[in-house]
């Protein structure tokens, strides 16, 4: 190397400087490889940092969880008594509570004590709020019961701003910074109108799964079967709801994440139109992109859990204390309406195709529909592949985001190859292509854009998809559709994130659509064994959990306009009422 700088120094350079250059190179190796050193130390540093942040978390848990048992094994409510709240539907709850009959206190002891054991069987809790007993006991002070949600117990998905906790997302780096100072703007309205919450609970590593699982405090598991998932992201809500843990709860959608979960645990989740309910309350890992924004939404028990929750919270009370959202008060004359309907229905987008069992549940829901009167037609989306492709290119940003949200740790199983593969994904796509064309197109979707052009044209994508879509209902003149919320039913949990695409219900967060997730009826027999063909690699996993899911619960969602939430609950109610008269 000196014989070489020598003679390029002889030929380029004055031969007085060339001791300076020899010098100079050295010292940026030198200051090269410090950083490099530097930076190795830091990130192993950071490591051990979360690891300790993470076991404390879940520590800290332990205790909590302990300490509420020991202190409901010294309660004076009876196992009798007990179940007997926990027997009562949310409109039974409510009448109790409010002619005194039933204390809050009492109700909030039932409700714990149940959801210790939803999280012994599906470990769906990340921490119990501190405050709830005062809560309850407040409820119980009041001379006069005024509040709609009086003494109600109250389940909050994880990522709910709540005050002294942490939003972890299910990232640990979260650990790191402290809890939160204040209470969000949707939990001080709650508490206005008298909820008691309660817990909190799990989610996927960085929300960006249809699973729920995470390096803090593990994998939850659907209520009804051990090997299955709850779904995601609002996964732990919904297994505490599944198992009748809570009565109520607050989840977050941005591209299925209260749908996905309520159809996989067989309860109720509404999606709302983004700026009607506690827009900002909840905490957003992904901050770079505004075109699908997080949607925030009651899960319930039961169909009129949802209708209670909604109405109380599309309210002038709560519009006067969160300026936020958007000042549209409950539309009693979309809800009560009786002029029939007209509605489209499809079993299956041919993106990825719906089981029987998914398929089935769509056509119970259009025969029940129409022996209410409503009439009920074939409706194909619009160039679903192209709405779920945009979708994801938006929510993917640049296509780095999973190393950019996890930081210091591992990534989950179910988010390994997308994170691993970021850097690759048009190689893996074209290479793919030839044998999986649709696969192939939506790994390539997961790369994002990162031109300045490229991102700005997804404003005039998402626009011409819009106006495409809302198009198309005014042309068979729709009121509504109904249609599957995933493919197939609850997967296995060792199912690869890869076999949870949300292709379902990410068109509706595409297009700001509210959408109501309900149970219909259950896998049977003949479901399992009916012919499902995979043509993708999605597919081939679907089928895979198709062995073992008979008795799992089968919802589909009901899809309406923007800013036409209600009538989403009032097709939602009725379609509930006729399906309980045939069964009953």
């Amino acid at each position: 190397m000196e014989d070489t700088l020598r003679k390029y120094c002889q030929h380029y350079i004055p031969e007085e400087m060339c001791p300076y250059i020899k010098s100079g190179i050295f010292a940026i190796l030198v200051v090269s490889g410090t950083a490099f050193l530097f930076s190795l130390f830091n990130r192993l540093r950071m490591r051990g940092k979360v690891k300790r942040a993470m076991k404390e978390a879940y520590n800290k848990r332990a205790e909590q969880l302990k300490s509420l048992k020991e202190k409901l094994q010294k309660s004076s409510l009876t196992k009798e008594m007990r179940n007997k709240i926990l027997s009562l539907d949310i409109v039974q709850l409510q009448k109790r509570l409010k002619d005194r009959s039933l204390k809050a206190i009492d109700v909030l002891h039932a409700y714990q004590y149940k959801a210790l054991e939803a999280q012994e069987k599906t470990n769906c809790l990340t921490a119990i709020i501190p405050e709830a007993e005062e809560l309850a006991l407040k409820c119980d002070s009041v001379p006069y019961v005024t509040k709609p949600l009086h003494g109600i117990p109250i389940s909050l998905k994880e990522n709910i701003i709540y005050k002294g906790l942490h939003t972890t997302c299910g990232l640990g780096f979260s650990l790191l910074s402290p809890p939160h100072a204040d209470d969000s703007n949707l939990v001080k309205c709650l508490k206005e109108l008298g909820a008691v919450p309660f817990v909190t609970t799990n989610v996927p590593q960085s929300l960006m799964s249809i699973s729920c699982d995470n390096s803090i405090f593990g994998q939850t598991r659907n209520p009804h079967k051990a090997d299955r998932c709850p779904g995601g992201s609002s996964g732990g809500e919904a297994a505490l709801i599944g198992y009748g843990g809570s009565i109520l709860g607050i989840g977050s959608d941005i591209g299925g994440s209260i749908r996905c979960p309520a159809h996989f645990c067989g309860i109720y989740g509404l999606k709302t139109t983004i700026t009607r309910m506690g827009l900002g309350s909840a905490y957003k890992p992904v901050k770079e992109q505004i075109l699908i924004q997080t949607s925030v939404g009651p899960m319930a028990q039961t169909a009129d859990g949802l209708i209670m929750a909604t109405k109380a919270l599309f309210s002038q009370e709560v519009f006067e204390m969160d300026p936020q959202i958007s000042p549209t008060e409950f539309q009693n004359h979309l809800f009560d309406g009786k002029r029939k309907l007209r509605i489209g229905y499809y079993e299956t987008d041919n993106v990825v195709s719906a089981t029987s069992a998914c398929r089935r549940a769509v056509l119970l829901a259009k025969k029940a529909l129409e022996a209410k009167g409503h009439t009920v037609i074939d409706f194909t989306p619009p160039r679903i592949l192209d709405a779920v492709l945009l979708a994801v290119n938006i929510t993917c940003s640049d296509g780095y985001l999973m190393s950019k949200l996890i930081k210091y740790e591992s990534p989950t199983e179910e988010l390994y190859f997308i994170t691993k593969s970021e850097g690759f994904r048009k190689i893996i796509s074209a290479l793919v292509y030839p044998f999986d064309k649709i696969s192939s197109k939506i790994v390539r979707a997961l790369d994002g854009r990162r031109k300045y052009q490229d991102i700005y044209n997804l404003v005039a994508e998402k626009e011409k998809y819009d106006k495409e879509f809302a198009d198309a209902m005014k042309k068979d003149k729709l009121d509504a559709l109904i249609c599957p919320v995933m493919s197939s039913t609850s997967l296995l949990i060792k199912c690869p994130n890869f076999g949870r695409f949300p292709n379902y219900s990410l068109p509706y967060n595409l297009l700001n659509y509210p959408g109501v997730s309900m149970p219909i009826t259950k896998v049977t027999e003949e479901d399992v064994k009916a012919t499902y063909k995979a043509r993708s690699l999605t597919e081939y996993l679907v089928k895979k959990s198709i062995p073992g899911s008979v008795g799992l619960p089968v919802s589909i969602q009901i899809i309406v306009p923007t800013y036409k939430d209600e009538l989403a609950l009032r097709i939602m109610k009725e379609l509930d009422s006729e399906l309980k008269k045939k069964s009953g």
